[in-house]
């Protein structure tokens, strides 16, 4: 990744991560694109923002079809101290746990998609305050807005963490890679690799560093993100990164989630397929 983009693409890159239209943002970033060089050096660079540019039209073209209705809103405000959001297919168990295990009062049901809307409840353990949303089902396509999954994978993206909810009596190998294929999708990962950048812009404190630098100093860092008109930033850092990968972690955005995974109707599933699912997680999947 380049880190000499000209003072015009880099002025421009601000307009985008400013933009709070779709339109307002696709428009910026087809002007970002025109501003970049083209050369090997940058081919990365303007895949991901191609990307980019092909996802938010897709989300303006779903927008338009849709028909305008009143509504509460989707967003929960976080109340307490942890904010966890369940994620699973139709029929997953997610209302059932939240019933369990918080105040929500919830109406578990057979019928599929009957979750419509987040429900949060509160859970009290050793002094700390879990606040648990209970979310509409994921499928696939939740990323390209199908039965409002952009929404869903919205509020993930704003939680701390996240619980991967799954019904064990329907092979959980196929639930638990669509839902990570449709977090990825969203920008969102839960797996622990080195080098995983999170870059969480604030109103104030300067610049903040979390984790390990590589061949490069938090100075150094701060006058790259000045440039991109970031002043006040917690970059957090999992391994140690290089300053060409923070800066690629501007366009890229992928956000780590601490996830737990749940296992739903272990009394009614095969038996063998469950212990090779939980051998499977705990041999290939570090969360």
């Amino acid at each position: 990744m380049p880190t000499n983009l000209p003072a015009e693409a880099r002025a421009k890159w601000k307009e985008v991560m400013e933009a709070r239209r779709p339109e307002e943002k696709l428009k910026a970033l087809q002007e970002f694109l025109s501003l970049i060089p083209k050369h090997k050096g940058t081919e990365k660079l303007r895949m991901q923002v191609k990307k980019q540019i092909a996802s938010l039209r897709k989300e303006i073209e779903l927008r338009k079809k849709k028909i305008p209705r009143s509504g509460e809103s989707f967003f929960i405000e976080k109340e307490g101290d942890i904010q966890i959001v369940l994620l699973g297919e139709p029929n997953s168990g997610k209302t059932t746990l939240i019933g369990y295990l918080t105040n929500a009062r919830v109406s578990p049901s057979e019928i599929p998609f009957s979750t419509r809307k987040p429900i949060p409840g509160t859970l009290v353990w050793e002094g700390v305050y879990f606040q648990l949303i209970d979310t509409p089902s994921i499928i696939s396509g939740s990323s390209k807005g199908f039965v409002e999954g952009h929404k869903v994978l919205a509020l993930a993206r704003n939680s701390d963490t996240i619980i991967i909810v799954i019904d064990a009596s329907r092979d959980p190998f196929s639930q638990f890679k669509s839902i990570e294929e449709e977090l990825k999708e969203n920008g969102i990962t839960f797996r622990r690799t080195r080098g995983l950048i999170n870059i969480e812009r604030r109103r104030s404190g300067g610049i903040i560093v979390i984790g390990e630098l590589k061949d490069s100093t938090i100075l150094e860092v701060s006058k790259l993100l000045k440039s991109y008109g970031i002043h006040h930033a917690i970059i957090t850092i999992l391994g140690e990164a290089s300053i060409e990968e923070i800066e690629e972690a501007l366009f890229t955005s992928v956000s780590y989630k601490p996830a737990v995974i749940i296992l739903t109707k272990t009394d009614i599933a095969n038996t063998n397929i469950v212990k090779e699912f939980i051998n499977y997680i705990r041999s290939n999947i570090s969360i």
